[in-house]
Formats: structure tokens, C-alpha cells, sequence
């Protein structure tokens, strides 16, 4: 059989890219996953994704689906697949905060949304996670989506126009803590326990301190992804702290079963303040962040930070108790030193009988189109 083609637009929205479809355009696609797997290049064993669109990292592995929404609230339904590089699986268990400030890009210059002087408001159903996300866009006098911006985001060239994305009700209809519990124990096996807060907000996220990893080595926090990803042990742990939270957190009826859905939930690592050098090779002073913090996705540490791993950071910032509230106090806006810098993260959580709400949470991002075109798979 021959190859088939579909209209796609590739984009970066944050810190991340992926292949943007209309839901109509895969109308003559019967098997889309084995079709996305195709475009994207996965599986490949030698993880370089040479054989397609991929960019052989978590965060350029990625498709997005989108469509008129369902909902009487909504513009648009998002579908958020996370593609595994090595192996033949798409995940459809969480989102891509990043990428959702590429939707609302996406669906006015589709026609989608009607664009409106000075900044257009896409209302966003996430459809993998049934929540309600904001994103207002910068637009034109004449119409069109505004890219040119003063403002920058760490881990991304240049600068752009600054989308601003609002999670309503960040845990959806979830308990924004599962266990009920600000700190849980995981039992990693026989004789190793690790502290956790186990969020709902955003993804799902397991929140670990740094120090408190596999040894040797011992880390600080401040270490950056090309030091880490070569640290087999810590990945290795990374990944059971993975599989044990996800059962814990009722994602999964074992560790084995967790392990065949790599995305969620995301492992954060967390510690005090340190000053570092960043992935740009500048220096990122403590002053300037709240929490030094790394976030690891399918199986390795993230060049930068995502962006539902910013919610949850900045929801857990203000329940009493948790792992990133130990560290930082309660605080609405929250300064995450990452491995490409510092992002921001507001949260507004209400605490009603030791029981946390998360109301909103957000974060800014900038996004543009790649190039559009047929793709094939």
C-alpha cells in the first residue's frame, strides 16, 4: 500500500512542537495511530525518529488533534497524542501545556475562532483530561494572529508575542490530592521508601526532593539534562518512583501496567534555591527563583520545564505541607528555575477544611506556525 497524506501544520507552542491536524482531515485516516506513527517516525530503535517528523526528544515528539467543540463552552476540542520514540505507543493520558498555546494559534488561523482586535480568547476543551484552558492571543487590527513580541521563554530562541493560558479548574474532576495526603510514602521496593506529593493538577505529577534520589551520585538540583540523562541509576529510579506514584494515584492497577503508559504522570524533582549555569550557558542567580526544580518526561529530564508540570508546581506551592510548599511558602506566583532558566506559574487555590481546590492556574507562553503542508504516513 501506498502512503497516505493529510494536511498538517507543524508548530511550536512554549517549549515543545508537534503536528497540528483538523479532526476532518483524518476523516479518510481509518487506523490514525499507525498513521501518526508513520509521520512522526516511531517506532525506531535507533531513537533518532529519521524516518519522519519527530525531533527525537519528548518534546518534538508529539500530534495534536483538534476540532469544533462538543461542548456548549468551548471553540475547540484538543486531542494531545505524546509519541514514544523506541516503541510502537501513543499516549492519550495527559496534555501538553505548552503546545495548548499553539491551539488557540491554530484554531483562528483555521477559521475556527473569529479573530478579534486586540486579543482573542479561545475557550479549549483537553479532551484527554476533560478540563477547561484559556488561551488569549494576540491579534491584529486586520484580523490576524500578532508572532511579534518582546517576550521571551527560557529554552526557545527569540522572542514572540506572550499567549497567556488559564487552566479553569486545574484538577478537573479529580481530588487535587488522590491520597488525601500532602506528603505520601512510595515504596520502591524491599528496603527504599521515598517521600512524595502526589498532585492532581495540570497532569498528574509525583513532586520527589532531589536529595533524596538514588546514591551516589547525590544530586543538588541544579543539574542539567545532557549530566542526568547519562545517570542510568537515577533514570532507573525515576521511572519506579513513576510506576509506584501512578499506582498510588489510582492511574494504574500495577507498576507493570503504569510502565506501558509512558507520559503520565510526569517525576519532578524539587529543592531550595542554588545558583547555576543554564543550558544557554548563562547564569541563573537564586534570587531569582522560588524553587530550583527539574521535570523528567518519557524517561528522561526535560530540556526546560512543562508547562502542566508548572501548574501542578504551582499548586502544590500552596497546599500546606507539600514537598514544593516546605520549599517555598505559600505563594501565588511561583519563579521555577529550570535547566533553560526561570518560568512563572500563578495559582488560586482555596483550603476548606485542609482540602485544597485549585480555582485557576496559568502560565505565558509564545507559539508559532512551522510550516503547513501534506504530510505523509
Amino acid at each position: 500500500m501506498g502512503l497516505k497524506s493529510v494536511r498538517a501544520t507543524w508548530m511550536r507552542g512554549g517549549t515543545s512542537k508537534g503536528l497540528f491536524f483538523l479532526e476532518s482531515d483524518l476523516a479518510g485516516i481509518p487506523a490514525r495511530d499507525a498513521f501518526f506513527l508513520s509521520a512522526i517516525g516511531s517506532p525506531d530503535p535507533y531513537g533518532k525518529q529519521m524516518d519522519g517528523m519527530g525531533g527525537a526528544t519528548s518534546s518534538t515528539s508529539k500530534i495534536a488533534v483538534i476540532s469544533p467543540s462538543q461542548q456548549t463552552h468551548c471553540d475547540v476540542d484538543y486531542l494531545f497524542g505524546h509519541v514514544d520514540i523506541e516503541t510502537p505507543v501513543i499516549d492519550y493520558s495527559g496534555n501538553c501545556g505548552n503546545l495548548t498555546a499553539a491551539v488557540g494559534v491554530f484554531a483562528i488561523q483555521k477559521g475556527l475562532v473569529k479573530p478579534k482586535f486586540p486579543t482573542t480568547t479561545v475557550a479549549v476543551w483537553q479532551r484527554n483530561l476533560a478540563q477547561r484552558i484559556t488561551v488569549k492571543v494576540p491579534t491584529t487590527r486586520e484580523g490576524k494572529v500578532e508572532f511579534a513580541g518582546e517576550f521571551t521563554i527560557p529554552g526557545v530562541a527569540g522572542s514572540g508575542a506572550a499567549i497567556a493560558i488559564e487552566f479553569d479548574a486545574p484538577s478537573g474532576k479529580k481530588n487535587t490530592l488522590p491520597t488525601g495526603n500532602s506528603v505520601d510514602e512510595l515504596q520502591l521496593d524491599s528496603t527504599t521508601t521515598i517521600k512524595a506529593s502526589l498532585i492532581f493538577a495540570g497532569n498528574a505529577t509525583i513532586i520527589v526532593r532531589a536529595d533524596a534520589l538514588a546514591q551516589p551520585p547525590t544530586l543538588q538540583g541544579h543539574e542539567l539534562p545532557h549530566e542526568v540523562n547519562q545517570m542510568n541509576n537515577i533514570l532507573e529510579q525515576i521511572e519506579t518512583i513513576r510506576c509506584m506514584g501512578a499506582v498510588a494515584m489510582g492511574l494504574a492497577d500495577s507498576p507493570e501496567s503504569a510502565a506501558k503508559q509512558p507520559s503520565i504522570p510526569k517525576v519532578a524533582i524539587v529543592s531550595a534555591p542554588i545558583s547555576y549555569v543554564s543550558t544557554a550557558k548563562q547564569p541563573v542567580d537564586k534570587s531569582k527563583m522560588d524553587i530550583c526544580c527539574r521535570i523528567f518526561s518519557m524517561g528522561k529530564m526535560h530540556h526546560a520545564f512543562t508547562g502542566t508540570g508548572a501548574i501542578a508546581l504551582a499548586v502544590a506551592a500552596n497546599i500546606p505541607g507539600s514537598l514544593v510548599n516546605q520549599i517555598t511558602s505559600t505563594i501565588q506566583k511561583v519563579r521555577l528555575g529550570n535547566p533553560a532558566g526561570v518560568m512563572e506559574a500563578v495559582a488560586d487555590v482555596s483550603i476548606n477544611n485542609l482540602i485544597p481546590t485549585p480555582l485557576s492556574a496559568g502560565f505565558v507562553r509564545t507559539a508559532r506556525p512551522l510550516m503547513e503542508g501534506l504530510v505523509m504516513g
